[in-house]
């Protein structure tokens, strides 16, 4: 910390608090070589529109961490740390569930860049790898592994000399968690790509399923948050029920659909806005016919309603 403030002192900035957390960051972020990123945490889940059973496991993984000392004393012979993995389809917020662990924890985010691990791998996969584990437990960060599945994948046949060294590296990410002090988090949209030896491993393991219809509903009711609203003669309901969105998906087509009213500069989101926007988000995967054929409905509903 003095280190720091020497360095702001020296450069003649302002010693405010988002000053010394950013010149932090990049202090850590330097002794990781680019193979991971520190962040500080933007959301807790209050900011969350989760289901009941992965709200339920979230709040048991907390509590795991807050009496871990407690729990270690009364069963012995445990992990040293805490291990968990989220998994479940794009979009449905697994890595902001991450995020809220570490902001519900006062923690900073240590994600790791998988692309710079991944080029990185032959020769030297232990070093780098215990690079990040070190970094991370000096720094008591919450270690994030996104889309983990591309290191944390299941040991195949031998074949050539990149296979034996990717499974040397998950023999060694194995040993690694046996002793790992913190919390270390994965994400995968498959979970049936993760090696069966981390999965017995996981202190929990936490499905984020797409949203049903009432899930669907809270989350529509969340997102919209500042002054822009829907305008009420909007058939929300048929939205929710015939658009089988993400949670992501859901905040896009807001947000858009709030830069859209300001564009026009109207006072509510119309509804000529809020379908371009789901439209776009639409296209982007290719919806098809019945997606289409439901846009057309429900612009058709509104427009004689």
């Amino acid at each position: 910390m003095t280190t720091v403030l020497d360095s702001l002192i020296q450069q003649d900035s302002p010693l405010t608090t988002h000053a010394i957390q950013q010149a932090c960051l990049q202090r850590m972020h330097g002794a990781t070589q680019g193979l991971a990123t520190f962040t500080l945490p933007r959301f807790t889940f209050s900011d969350m529109v989760l289901t009941a059973d992965a709200l339920a496991q979230a709040e048991e993984l907390l509590a795991r961490i807050r009496f871990h000392s407690q729990l270690a004393a009364q069963v012995p012979g445990r992990l040293s740390g805490t291990q968990a993995l989220f998994w479940g389809p794009p979009g449905t917020g697994k890595s902001m569930a991450a995020e809220a662990i570490a902001g519900e924890l006062c923690l900073p985010l240590y994600k790791v860049n998988l692309a710079n691990v991944a080029s990185k791998w032959i020769g030297e996969t232990e070093k780098h790898l215990a690079n990040l584990f070190d970094q991370a437990e000096k720094q008591k960060a919450v270690l994030l592994f996104d889309e983990a599945d591309a290191i944390f994948a299941r040991r195949s046949e031998v074949e050539s000399s990149h296979d034996k060294n990717a499974n040397m590296g998950v023999s060694y990410l194995l040993q690694r968690m046996e002793t790992y002090q913190g919390v270390l988090l994965l994400s995968t949209n498959f979970k049936a790509n993760i090696d069966d030896a981390f999965l017995r491993r996981f202190t929990a393991v936490i499905e984020f399923p797409l949203p049903d219809k009432l899930h669907r509903k809270k989350l529509w009711q969340h997102v919209w948050q500042g002054e822009l609203q829907p305008a009420d003669q909007i058939e929300m309901d048929y939205l929710i029920e015939h658009f089988d969105l993400s949670p992501s998906q859901i905040h896009n087509i807001a947000e858009r659909a709030c830069l859209f009213a300001l564009m026009e500069r109207t006072p509510q989101i119309t509804q000529a806005q809020l379908g371009k926007s789901l439209q776009r988000e639409l296209d982007k995967q290719s919806a098809g016919f019945i997606a289409a054929h439901h846009l057309a409905a429900w612009t058709e509903r509104n427009v004689t309603s």
